[in-house]
């Protein structure tokens, strides 16, 4: 796997980008993508627990769209969000500034970020098994953990509970 591959694969296919008829980056068109994503995936929202992160420093590593970033600045996190492209970066501009939100984005690789800031919570939803050097990732999250900082994360696996769901929904 190689990272120019995989940030060559990711600017021309988003998650989620196709799951709304609206006008495209419109409120209703984000409100859509943002109602079937936690219908799709309802677990997210235990899991991530936007509301817990309340005026304490948020990263996330591999922002996507922004729709977890949303939630976590709507509940009152200081946000910000980091992604390997700039296509991903400018959609949750656009999502943040239709919301009236605030965060901060930045192209990064999370392989070569290295930051003197300190985050209360580190979360990667679905990102980090594309890195080609995960071992490198993971020490740069943990040096960016504030002591007692949590580090959420998620990667899909074929064996899963959420794949056979899918296949389930397909029959």
């Amino acid at each position: 796997m190689n990272i120019n591959n995989v940030k060559t694969f990711w600017s021309n296919m988003h998650c989620n980008i196709n799951h709304s008829n609206k006008t495209i980056y419109s409120k209703e068109y984000f409100e859509e993508v943002t109602k079937k994503r936690y219908t799709v995936e309802p677990h997210i929202l235990s899991f991530a627990d936007f509301n817990k992160y309340n005026n304490m420093k948020v990263l996330e590593v591999g922002c996507g769209i922004g729709t977890d970033g949303q939630k976590f600045s709507e509940a009152g996190a200081i946000y910000k969000g980091i992604d390997l492209t700039e296509s991903a970066i400018n959609i949750c501009k656009k999502r943040f500034n239709e919301f009236n939100l605030n965060g901060n984005f930045e192209v990064q690789n999370i392989e070569e970020y290295v930051s003197n800031n300190k985050y209360d919570l580190i979360y990667s939803f679905g990102v980090l098994h594309h890195t080609p050097n995960i071992n490198i990732a993971i020490t740069n999250i943990y040096n960016m953990l504030e002591e007692g900082g949590v580090f959420k994360l998620m990667l899909y696996a074929k064996n899963s509970w959420k794949y056979y769901k899918i296949l389930d929904n397909l029959d």
